[in-house]
């Protein structure tokens, strides 16, 4: 089945997916990496999660990310794919995939991202990654090729909504790579990080990015009230174990 996906915006309609690719996004792509490079990774301490975490969480923070989602032309794209007023309705998020154990929370089942939001019916994931071996299969995600907006049967957990065996049963899969472009996807197609490959080299890290768009003009989230599940939080104690 040969599928073209790159900045077609028929295909998302059908798949709930697609690739957005341009010069301009492929630039900022390789700034984002060489800052990555340049300066966090360095910093990493062999053994520390609590440190690897924290580091992974300033990265988030990089004007490089956001001057990638904040690409003008991409944000056109957005509306062409039926997110008419896009506005970002979470942060960035980073998902560092190593060999080490930090990296089993990457793994998750096959999940819905909309239940975590509770937002618009026209949210999509934003996600971009890099690697340091350009064409590793781990460079990507899986989907089903079954594509509804609606909520699949499943349950609750600590950091996801998992899909139940029977909906996804027989549905064929397809794993995208988006090299030096944005993946871009629905909130309600299910989808999951390729697990690692036990024979490959134990060097091989993987830095991914994304965030969430959603339609400020989404008839059935201004009927909610514009209702969005992610909170912010503030640790008040934290300075006391510095000082």
């Amino acid at each position: 089945m040969t599928m073209v996906y790159e900045n077609n915006v028929k295909f998302f309609h059908k798949y709930g997916f697609c690739i957005y690719s341009s010069q301009s996004i492929n630039k900022k792509i390789k700034v984002c990496k060489k800052n990555y490079k340049k300066f966090y990774t360095n910093k990493f301490v062999n053994k520390n999660d609590r440190r690897t975490i924290n580091i992974c969480k300033n990265f988030s923070r990089d004007l490089s990310i956001a001057n990638v989602f904040s690409d003008k032309n991409f944000l056109n794209f957005l509306k062409k794919i039926k997110v008419a007023k896009p506005i970002r309705t979470s942060p960035f998020f980073t998902h560092l995939i190593t060999y080490n154990k930090i990296s089993k929370f990457q793994f998750l089942p096959f999940h819905q991202d909309w239940p975590s939001l509770a937002t618009s019916m026209d949210g999509v994931v934003a996600w971009f990654n890099f690697s340091n071996e350009k064409n590793n299969n781990l460079n990507g995600l899986e989907f089903l090729l079954s594509f509804k907006k609606k909520i699949l049967k499943g349950k609750n957990k600590k950091n996801f909504y998992q899909i139940s065996e029977s909906e996804i049963k027989n549905i064929e899969t397809i794993k995208i790579l988006p090299k030096n472009g944005i993946l871009v996807f629905s909130t309600f197609l299910p989808h999951r990080t390729i697990p690692l490959i036990k024979k490959r080299n134990h060097k091989f890290w993987r830095m991914g990015i994304s965030t969430r768009f959603d339609n400020l003009n989404c008839k059935f989230w201004n009927k909610n009230h514009f209702v969005n599940a992610y909170t912010h939080s503030v640790d008040r104690n934290l300075f006391k174990k510095l000082i």
